[in-house]
């Protein structure tokens, strides 16, 4: 069977013929487009029972049932040419429909009791140049599914937690997207399956990308270092990240406890008690304090911000740099800081990886979007990335999943925070050049047709 043209390519899918249907019911099923698999099933619910992998994707157990009399639980086929357990665990019903999800969860038993193998996986499609990774079953479940009941059958049934990668430092998607989940049931399935201790340390840094003080407590209950740092995060440690996205008490505590260094030296020289210190953080400084972290150790910049950052700038104050904290403090939109900052001189544009504007942009900040570009920040400055600030807003449209943690594994149409829509016609008006082809969440799109901005080519 020929693969169904892309998703978003066909105005009336209810012209195709039913296989086709059937394949692309499977393939939205199983991406972000899953609200196109939704109307597929409204418009013909027997879709669901075409065939063993419409089946799987859809929870449909009786047509599960009878395919499974004359097929193999481990053939792989379909239009994505996966197997069984794989369109199971990768259906996106799991997280949208309850009830589906029950019924995908009933295929993956009787699955594994045919034989199938916990540990499948499909390939993703790579970058060219880039190798293809690894997309295991748990991966689905935990980190895209967040679904603790798939997630323990398939730990129970002997899913590796190490989705196949020998490497002690290599990554593991299930456990990595599993710390962006306020409900941390799947987390703390997947630790107790002792991963690699440098993968726990690893992946507590992508938990305190996010407000989730009892998954950061579940890593460090598990042995995660708090001192670990990379260098593509600027040598920053748990701590400094906590101190930076204005973490919980408990949170700043628990690392403390754990060992977390106060006075450890990011890439800029900078430990997370001076940090605490340029933010006006007293509560956490204090905390820091009471660790170990020496007032000593403050330079008059550090002073001089904390004056800044609590209202208290005197004559001459000036920020030479702050090192990223504006861009920070614009992306989970501090404005009062923000402001405190633009009026002391710091630099509107500065940011190495991305500039204050980006990240407003991104992280859908509005308000912080329309003070940015009243005090002059560059609407036509690049990243890091090549794009400009309405790259950044159509980007963050899509996948930023959570204004503090950014790209996930939520559907476009999940995103709920933020204004893109508005931040997109702000951009505009103010003179950004358009995209050549629409981009973007469906709302962020509703705004560039109004500008002209063409489909994309099929």
């Amino acid at each position: 069977m020929a693969s169904p043209p892309p998703p978003g390519s066909l105005s009336s899918p209810a012209e195709l013929p039913r296989a086709d249907r059937a394949a692309w019911l499977v393939r939205t099923g199983c991406s972000n487009e899953v609200r196109r698999a939704s109307a597929l099933l409204a418009a013909d619910p027997t879709l669901s029972s075409f065939d063993l992998y419409s089946a799987c994707v859809t929870g449909d157990v009786g047509a599960a049932e009878r395919e499974l009399e004359r097929t193999s639980a481990s053939a792989a086929g379909g239009t994505l040419g996966w197997a069984p357990i794989v369109y199971a665990c990768f259906s996106r019903f799991l997280r949208r429909d309850a009830q589906r999800a029950q019924g995908i969860v009933q295929i993956v038993r009787l699955l594994l009791e045919r034989g199938a193998d916990p540990s499948s996986y499909h390939l993703s499609e790579a970058a060219p140049g880039e190798p293809a990774q690894r997309q295991t079953c748990l991966y689905g479940a935990a980190g895209i599914a967040n679904h603790a009941e798939l997630t323990r059958l398939l730990l129970e049934a002997g899913a590796d937690i190490h989705e196949g990668l020998p490497e002690p430092g290599a990554g593991s998607e299930a456990l990595y997207h599993a710390s962006e989940f306020r409900d941390v049931r799947c987390l703390r399935l997947l630790l107790a399956a002792r991963p690699y201790p440098a993968l726990v340390s690893y992946c507590l840094l992508r938990c305190l990308d996010f407000d989730n003080e009892p998954g950061a407590l579940a890593y460090l209950e598990h042995g995660a270092d708090p001192n670990l740092s990379v260098p593509w995060q600027h040598a920053r440690t748990a701590l400094h990240k906590a101190v930076l996205h204005g973490r919980s008490e408990g949170t700043l505590r628990a690392l403390l406890e754990h060992g977390a260094d106060p006075a450890r030296a990011d890439l800029w020289g900078i430990s997370p008690y001076r940090y605490a210190v340029r933010l006006g953080a007293e509560q956490a400084a204090r905390l820091l304090e009471a660790h170990g972290a020496s007032p000593a150790s403050l330079t008059a910049e550090d002073r001089m911000l904390e004056r800044i950052a609590c209202g208290r700038a005197q004559p001459g104050d000036r920020p030479s740099h702050g090192r990223g904290m504006l861009a920070s403090l614009a992306r989970s939109g501090e404005l009062r800081l923000v402001e405190r900052l633009l009026d002391a001189g710091a630099d509107i544009d500065e940011g190495a990886d991305m500039p204050p504007l980006h990240n407003a942009c991104y992280a859908g900040r509005l308000q912080a979007v329309q003070l940015l570009l009243a005090r002059g920040a560059d609407l036509h400055r690049r990243s890091a990335y090549g794009g400009d600030a309405l790259d950044s807003a159509l980007y963050g449209s899509e996948h930023c999943c959570d204004p503090e943690g950014g790209p996930g594994t939520l559907a476009p149409d999940e995103i709920s925070h933020g204004d893109y829509p508005a931040i997109v016609e702000l951009l505009l008006r103010a003179g950004a050049p358009p995209p050549r082809h629409l981009r973007g969440s469906e709302g962020v799109r509703q705004v560039l047709r109004r500008s002209g901005v063409p489909e994309p080519p099929e």
